[in-house]
This record gives structure tokens, C-alpha cells and sequence, in this order.
């Protein structure tokens, strides 16, 4: 296997939601994000569909701050070394469950999946400017 991270800015209309996310969350984050004037953690989509892997909070949290794009960072489940699990332990979520919600464009619950990525994300720190 091959570890593969792509880095991109991408239009935010373009990202695919497939979870829930908690508002009063989001709005912490747009703060903190503003106050400190970069955004640092690229958020996570399957490279085929655009769908969110890690990442909802931030993307709401780009929408209240009125940006247009944010940092991505595309990735495979066959290609990267991508594991999906549930944050809940009597939930066993599966990368075929994943491609279901996109395809019948729904959304798991807030919290439902859990990616975990090896090697982990880079951050990175991109002044908000470029993202408006």
C-alpha cells in the first residue's frame, strides 16, 4: 500500500456531508479558529466522492465564518492507510455503510464514525485570507 495524502483548497459547496454535527461545537470552533486568524487541521474526504471523513465540525464552522473554500486533504480507503471505526462501542460501521450514506445521501448521527489515519494528518497553517 502506498500512503497518500493529497492537499487541496476546495469550494465548500462541493464537500459531501455524512454526519450530523453539534452546532454549539461548530460555533467554539469558528471562534477559535477566527481568534487565532489560520485554519491548521485540513479536513478529511474520500478522494472519489468528496465526502467527509473528519471534518463536519469544521466545515459548519467555515460556513459561519463566511469562507468559500477550505484546506482538504483527499484520501483512500484502498490507497492510504485508513481505518473506520464507530465511536460508539456497540457500533461496527463499515466502509460499505460509509458509500450507502453518500449514495442515499443521508447522514449517520453526530460522533457515528471514527477515521483514524496513518500517518496522521498533517496541519498545516493557512491565513484565513486565502479562504474567503
Amino acid at each position: 500500500y502506498m500512503s497518500f495524502q493529497k492537499f487541496e483548497l476546495l469550494d465548500i459547496s462541493e464537500l459531501i456531508e455524512t454526519e450530523e454535527f453539534y452546532l454549539d461545537r461548530a460555533k467554539k470552533l469558528a471562534k477559535e479558529i477566527k481568534d487565532y486568524g489560520f485554519w491548521t487541521v485540513p479536513i478529511a474526504i474520500e478522494v472519489s466522492t468528496k465526502a467527509i471523513m473528519d471534518g463536519h465540525h469544521r466545515l459548519y464552522a467555515s460556513k459561519l465564518l463566511g469562507l468559500k473554500r477550505v484546506p482538504c486533504v483527499s484520501l483512500s480507503y484502498i490507497h492510504s492507510n485508513v481505518i473506520l471505526r464507530s465511536w460508539k462501542n456497540n457500533d461496527n460501521i463499515t466502509i460499505e455503510d460509509f458509500f450507502s450514506v453518500i449514495k442515499n445521501k443521508k447522514k449517520f448521527p453526530a460522533k457515528t464514525t471514527r477515521h483514524i489515519f496513518k500517518p496522521p494528518i498533517q496541519e498545516r497553517n493557512i491565513p484565513l485570507d486565502f479562504l474567503y
